[in-house]
């Protein structure tokens, strides 16, 4: 969701992609970014499931939908509070404004985030129950000849419940290992506009947080319409956020 960074489709490609996330997190960063651990004994588990459909709707324009299966449990040593379903579904338009002719482009993105079964009155909440709306823009670079890249992004978040608006930023690289695979080193950060500095309980929705993350996945090509990847990803600074790390497995099929 919200990353403008990969580039516009051909009119009438199409392309699908699943993703199994798990993360785990034994500590709790509070208000200051400060590791707390939950609980005595306690751990906490996130897993995701993921679908990304993206369609080439015009030569310059191109259609994205994504929905998330989501579960979260926390174990307090006595009891194992849990939640699980299907947060919502963001839909988003993606247009390249430019390109130009050193391999560079300008790309920017609308998105809307509908919420499902996510409410931030639950215990242990998947999401946000507010409709939130995404405006990014993007800039890339080809490494040509090769099929490596630099992208970069900035966005914002209106939201219509939790957390208050937030700034987002995202940059990724990617580089070619030998035609053996691909390697895609990417970095996200996202901060709420306001900080009052506020501690929250770990099993409710804070009102505020932030968050730096890091991954580093490798994608490979099997066959003409298929491609697997690896990764893993960890979060190196945050404020009322649980603080994860994990793998990632996901299968791309491309028409």
């Amino acid at each position: 969701m919200a990353l403008a960074v990969d580039d516009v489709l051909p009119k009438g490609a199409l392309t699908i992609t699943s993703t199994f996330r798990s993360l785990t997190a034994a500590n709790y960063r509070n208000a200051l970014g400060e590791p707390e651990p939950v609980r005595s004994l306690s751990d906490h588990e996130d897993q995701f499931a993921e679908m990304r459909m993206a369609l080439g709707w015009e030569s310059r324009i191109t259609m994205i939908m994504e929905s998330t299966w989501r579960r979260r449990t926390l174990d307090l040593g006595d009891g194992l509070p849990k939640t699980s379903g299907v947060p919502g579904i963001y839909m988003s338009m993606k247009q390249r404004i430019t390109a130009l002719g050193n391999g560079a482009r300008f790309i920017s993105e609308t998105g809307v985030f509908i919420p499902i079964e996510a409410d931030q009155a639950d215990q242990l909440p998947l999401g946000s129950g507010g409709i939130d709306w995404d405006l990014i823009g993007s800039y890339g670079q080809d490494f040509y000849p090769t099929t490596g890249s630099f992208e970069i992004d900035f966005g914002y978040r209106f939201r219509n419940g939790l957390p208050e608006d937030e700034v987002l930023f995202d940059t990724r690289l990617k580089l070619d290992l030998r035609r053996l695979a691909r390697a895609v080193l990417s970095y996200h950060v996202v901060e709420s506009t306001e900080d009052p500095q506020e501690d929250y309980d770990p099993l409710t929705y804070p009102k505020d947080r932030g968050y730096q993350t890091i991954s580093l996945d490798f994608e490979r090509n099997v066959g003409n319409h298929w491609m697997v990847g690896i990764g893993y990803e960890e979060v190196l600074q945050a404020r009322n956020l649980y603080d994860t790390s994990g793998y990632r497995l996901s299968l791309t099929w491309r028409r």
